[in-house]
């Protein structure tokens, strides 16, 4: 069975109801340590359709100590009609249908689907590639330019890490478009593979979206332990 197989032709079988759910017990151990830049302390997790590549930084909960935390999820699927698709095209339509539009990272035959999300991680993947000429840690790695270029560490990090803060955005903000040497000089080359043409990122016209609603209880109770 091939990725593509086992993801794409996968036939749900979950069941509902809280004893079919997922039961986990994080320790935050605040008392080891403190982060100053944050907030807050917890966790924060990402619930995704299984197609999707998750990040944080788009779609997350935060989940605090001290509590347990009862997450009921419910997908609702829109879709755009056979009849729309067929008569309008995708920006008359403002989305793309299964097959218009092909991401360059994040392939299909590697698991993984057209979607919102997905085309705007490809696109930083694209922006960090090309102008800090390393791999992101989150890029799919079974592409061809790590044959030419290595994973980000050092200053390749350091640039990464900056344009990393402006994905999603349509334009780099000044103080992130950051670009290392050999980019300046051959911007549009890497060994004999030639940049690729940018995606004007809009929606699938299949959407589903996973709304959530939250409740909590405090935690331990004391007859626990």
């Amino acid at each position: 069975m091939t990725i593509k197989e086992l993801y794409h032709d996968l036939k749900a079988d979950t069941l509902n109801g809280e004893t079919n759910g997922v039961d986990v017990i994080i320790d935050a151990e605040q008392f080891n340590y403190a982060y100053h830049h944050s907030n807050s302390a917890g966790f924060k997790i990402a619930m995704h359709h299984h197609l999707d590549k998750p990040m944080i930084q788009f779609s997350s909960q935060l989940i605090f100590p001290g509590s347990e935390t009862q997450i009921d999820l419910n997908p609702i699927i829109s879709k755009t009609t056979e009849a729309a698709i067929s008569l309008f095209d995708p920006v008359g339509r403002k989305c793309f249908a299964d097959g218009e539009a092909n991401l360059t990272y994040l392939k299909y035959d590697q698991g993984f689907r057209y979607e919102m999300n997905n085309c705007l991680i490809d696109q930083g993947i694209r922006d960090i590639i090309w102008n800090c000429r390393c791999m992101p840690s989150f890029g799919y790695v079974g592409v061809d330019y790590l044959a030419y270029i290595p994973m980000c560490s050092g200053e390749k990090l350091l640039c990464a890490n900056t344009r990393m803060k402006s994905i999603g955005m349509e334009k780099v903000p000044f103080e992130n478009n950051k670009i290392v040497p050999e980019a300046i000089e051959n911007p549009n080359m890497i060994g004999n593979i030639s940049k690729p043409d940018s995606i004007d990122c809009m929606p699938g016209c299949a959407v589903q979206e996973n709304r959530n609603q939250m409740s909590f209880a405090p935690y331990p109770q004391r007859g626990n332990f």
